[in-house]
């Protein structure tokens, strides 16, 4: 579908872009577009808020913004939301002269394989994934941020829609699949920073063969939530911190009470936790840069910004063989852990290995693959 390439011409296009939950990841991705962008963008963005609230009633919002912003009038080559903004129901809102625009449709996730709580005891609420399926099927493009975020949607669709009274189920979804394209989202370079990439030469320096220094600091970057596994994280370190001399360094986002999960790691974990904080950006690379590994337990992840973070920072992989790990990493960084012994030269070898594989999510190369597709749909006939 996204065969040939651009010409200089093409990135004269402008592009009228919504952002309907500008938080976290999404603002970070936005952020980085903008930084980064080669094509003409306008951004209407709508702060964070209750996800299921903002995934029926964002359009409004969204239609109501640009209408304050006064773009509805005018015209555009493409129009890009994200993935909890429907679509189709944005194209119906549209004034007349803005309607055949076309439509690319970011996924940063899908509701379909989003976890539904912490028990997941309840029913699943289907609204939101068939307000997926109408949003993708709205859509002439979509830009999905791994393979197991396709996988997991438009699979998760074939089954929840097996039984459903609707012929039409498996022609939509291949026609999804027709106009699909992974694009790994933007992730700036830790080592373009100052405190990242000192803190990592001086760590490569000191180690020298991991005989001088047998301690291995561990990251975990992840928010303090149910879905990025607590109970697994706990029971991993009980195991391995002595046998494998560890650290950690906790560094992710917290939101309300402290899960019991975090409090068993804590109370395990005393005097071998070197960071416990939500921490600025610079404090946060410098953590990364001077890290051995990086560990995810996550039971729900669509692409992994922040372990591929740490990875290009230079941590190597303690990953599972789930979601979308496998796809982010070489086929030499799959299934290690710090119990395993590397020389300074096998160690840099892996992390430059790694580096390369990750090439097209770091921000300057993953935006231009962005806009070579926009430009793309923009020009077919």
């Amino acid at each position: 579908m996204f065969a040939g390439g651009p010409s200089m011409d093409d990135y004269s296009r402008r592009v009228l872009a919504i952002e309907s939950w500008d938080g976290g990841s999404h603002r970070a991705v936005r952020q980085s577009i903008e930084r980064h962008a080669a094509l003409q963008w306008t951004w209407i963005c709508l702060p964070p808020g209750p996800w299921r609230w903002r995934q029926r009633l964002g359009m409004l919002e969204a239609v109501d913004a640009m209408r304050t912003a006064g773009v509805l009038d005018k015209q555009w080559d493409c129009i890009v939301c994200t993935s909890l903004l429907p679509a189709g129901e944005l194209r119906g809102l549209l004034p007349k002269a803005l309607r055949d625009t076309p439509i690319v449709l970011m996924m940063h996730e899908n509701q379909v394989a989003y976890p539904d709580g912490v028990s997941g005891a309840e029913p699943r609420d289907v609204h939101a994934a068939v307000t997926d399926l109408t949003s993708l099927v709205g859509a002439d493009a979509v830009l999905w941020t791994s393979r197991w975020n396709q996988r997991s949607c438009l699979e998760g669709l074939a089954g929840l829609l097996k039984d459903a009274p609707w012929h039409g189920a498996a022609a939509a979804i291949d026609a999804i699949s027709a106009k699909s394209q992974v694009i790994w989202p933007p992730v700036e370079d830790p080592l373009a920073s100052a405190a990242a990439a000192e803190d990592r030469l001086v760590h490569n320096c000191d180690n020298n063969g991991r005989d001088a220094t047998p301690e291995q600091l561990v990251a975990w970057p992840h928010r303090h939530q149910h879905d990025k596994g607590l109970d697994e994280l706990a029971s991993l370190a009980a195991t391995h911190t002595s046998e494998w001399t560890l650290q950690w360094a906790l560094l992710g986002e917290r939101r309300g009470p402290v899960p019991t999960g975090i409090k068993a790691f804590r109370e395990a974990q005393q005097g071998r936790i070197v960071v416990d904080g939500y921490v600025d950006r610079n404090v946060y690379l410098s953590w990364l840069g001077r890290a051995d590994w990086v560990l995810s337990t996550a039971q729900h992840e669509f692409f992994g910004i922040a372990v591929v973070e740490a990875l290009l920072a230079g941590c190597l992989p303690w990953l599972p063989a789930r979601l979308s790990y496998p796809e982010l990493l070489p086929e030499e960084a799959r299934g290690l852990h710090p119990g395993m012994a590397f020389s300074v030269v096998e160690r840099n070898a892996l992390q430059a290995a790694v580096r390369d594989h990750l090439r097209p999510a770091i921000a300057p190369e993953a935006v231009r693959l962005l806009e070579h597709a926009i430009v793309c749909v923009c020009t077919v006939d």
